[in-house]
């Protein structure tokens, strides 16, 4: 092997900063799969597996479009391809075919779904992680612009990056001042995305999530070793036990929209509640969110 299956798991941005215990873990669920030349790993069209990691061989990655076949990548011992499908169920964009006999490590979307329900930490890296390459890759996409008083407005919604083959680019033109709203925005609805597969697969069956995004500062009410909280490019991100009561504390450091959406957990699925209003400078709201019902919002 070309490295250790830990050493390899931290390849990708989605696990890099987790602990080694959490590192661990993941790769305990891998399992290691093995493919003849011109076994097709991947094919356009159809559901992803899930994240596999080359340990030996290699593979090319085809695009096909009106009957002709472009290959737009290959990738040997140490690279990876597929991490998109642990947290999306959407057609591959492309064939992955092996050029030689391959051996691959595979982390499936059902083990992954079994680790994110016990370590909800999980949740947070995706989202850093896919926040980042949004930016980035609308930075690098604005860098390339035409025209002095005019910036492209680009709408990310999957990213092309070492070890994925899924990407769906769209421009459009806005002016400069308009810019950094719309990222923002676009930023926010990646991470309810994110998470609202989560809960649709049932990764997240013992947790409520709360994201929330305006310029406030959030205070939990009933803190605790299993309440998580985070903030991705202005986003708060709240994670606690679906199993008790809790209620934020929204206090408005500035005028702004308001805006956030609360996952709740239920045995046949998941629930999720939206609130959006605008705010005051200093105005205080209070999100409650009980174990056994809806939540609400209440204004100081």
């Amino acid at each position: 092997m070309v490295s250790s299956a830990n050493d390899l798991i931290r390849k990708i941005d989605f696990f890099e900063s987790l602990d080694e215990k959490l590192v661990n873990n993941i790769a305990r669920l891998c399992t290691e799969l093995g493919y003849s030349s011109g076994d097709h790993i991947v094919r356009q069209g159809d559901s992803g597996l899930g994240l596999f990691f080359i340990i030996r061989g290699g593979i090319k990655v085809e695009l096909e479009k009106s009957g002709v076949r472009t290959v737009v990548a290959t990738m040997q011992p140490g690279d990876f391809f597929g991490e998109l499908s642990l947290i999306d169920n959407k057609p591959r964009s492309a064939n992955v075919i092996c050029v030689e006999d391959t051996r691959c490590l595979v982390l499936t979307r059902d083990s992954f779904a079994k680790i994110m329900n016990k370590y909800p930490e999980i949740g947070f890296q995706i989202a850093k992680a896919l926040a980042g390459r949004i930016r980035a890759t609308n930075e690098r996409l604005e860098e390339q612009a035409i025209g002095p008083a005019v910036q492209q407005q680009v709408v990310v919604t999957k990213v092309v990056t070492s070890g994925s083959s899924q990407s769906s680019v769209s421009t459009g033109v806005a002016s400069e001042t308009s810019r950094e709203p719309n990222i923002k925005e676009k930023l926010r609805d990646l991470m309810t995305d994110t998470f609202g597969f989560m809960y649709g697969v049932k990764a997240m069956t013992r947790f409520s999530a709360a994201l929330i995004g305006c310029p406030v500062t959030v205070d939990v009410a009933t803190p605790g070793p299993h309440v998580l909280q985070t903030e991705i490019h202005d986003v708060k991100i709240v994670i606690f036990p679906a199993s008790q009561d809790q209620m934020l504390r929204i206090a408005a450091f500035d005028d702004g929209a308001f805006s956030a959406t609360i996952f709740q957990p239920h045995p046949d699925g998941s629930s999720v509640h939206s609130f959006e209003s605008s705010l005051r400078r200093d105005q205080t709201l209070f999100l409650h969110v009980p174990r056994a019902a809806e939540p609400w919002l209440e204004n100081s």
